[in-house]
This record gives structure tokens, sequence and C-alpha cells, in this order.
């Protein structure tokens, strides 16, 4: 039977629904369990929020008589790609160039907090990645173990509109052969 309570929206848990930790960063084993203080948040995300993608590639097999016999999948991979608005937050500029490209020179009396980014062109580093959403009293998390920023897209510099960073996380395996894991609390509770 249909339930309209079986249906979600993908808004942020909080500000900075999107997170980043080193490869190797304990996950969290739930849609509600707090990330370890090793997981950064990446502050505001753009209004086109988290967009999964993936793809499953298959090889059709064929008799004699031209019949298919058999689809053999040949592979397989998963993706997110999201926005992130804040240019001027340190852990989005690691994220977006690289940990050692990034240097922060605290404020001054005369002068504001420096940024000084490098780009060397090497490639960007496995790191975990967490998106952290709510809708009402549903909760949904998504982790990628081992992740990828496989492309990044920067906006133009331009009176009106953001500059922003549009990212793309590549899924890996990790080392149980997992790519993503997602946890889903329905928030519909017993009675007592």
């Amino acid at each position: 039977m249909s339930d309209v309570r079986n249906l979600t929206a993908g808004g942020p848990a909080a500000t900075g629904g999107i997170l980043r930790a080193p490869l190797g960063s304990v996950l969290p084993v739930d849609a509600t369990t707090a990330f370890a203080a090793t997981w950064k948040r990446l502050g505001l995300v753009g209004e086109d929020g988290l967009a999964p993608s993936g793809e499953r590639n298959l090889e059709s097999i064929r008799d004699w008589a031209g019949d298919t016999v058999a689809d053999l999948q040949t592979d397989h991979s998963s993706a997110f790609t999201f926005p992130l608005l804040e240019v001027f937050n340190e852990d989005v500029l690691k994220t977006v160039f690289g940990d050692g490209n990034v240097t922060v020179t605290a404020a001054t009396a005369t002068k504001g907090k420096l940024y000084t980014i490098i780009e060397d062109g090497a490639q960007l580093p496995f790191a975990a990645y967490g998106f952290d959403m709510r809708y009402i009293d549903k909760r949904l998390r998504i982790l990628v173990p081992n992740g990828k920023i496989t492309t990044v897209e920067e906006t133009p510099f331009v009176v009106g509109g953001l500059n922003m960073y549009t990212c793309t996380v590549s899924a890996y395996k990790d080392e149980s052969g997992k790519k993503v894991y997602r946890y889903y609390d329905d928030g519909k509770f017993t009675a007592a």
C-alpha cells in the first residue's frame, strides 16, 4: 500500500551537511551518530544540493541463434556532485586545492586572515566523505570511505554571482570492498 510518509527530500541535517576526513577515519555506523572530530564540515552548499550519479554497464552474451543468454556486468561507478559556496573557508580550500597547497596566516591589526593557494597540478588525495541530510524527522546519511575529488568546476568571478566550487567525488572500494554506505532512519518511533 502507498504511504506518503515514505517520501523524503534531502536538505542538510546542519549547516555543513558535507564533511571530509582523512582516509581511514572512523565512520559513523548509522544515520544519527555524531561524526568524530577528524571530520571537517565544508560549510554552506549551493541550492543544487547533493547529486548522486553512477553507472552499471552490462555486456550481453548471445548464443548462436542471436538470443541473449546472459548479461555480464563489466563495470560499476558511484559519484556525488555538490557546489561548495564558502570560498573563504580553509577546509573548503584544502578540499579543492589539496591540504599542502593552502597556507593560512592569522589576521593582524592591519590585515585580515590571509590565504595563499598554490596550484601545482598534482592529483587530489583520497579522503573519506560524508553527506548528512534531514527531512522532517527522517535522517539520511551517505558515507564514501575512500573517495577522491575527480572534477572541480569554479564559477566565474562576476559582480552578479557568487564564486563557488562544484566538486565531484568518485567512490572507490574500501578495505571491505564497499564503495558507499547509506544509512536511513525513517523517524517513526514505536510506542513506549
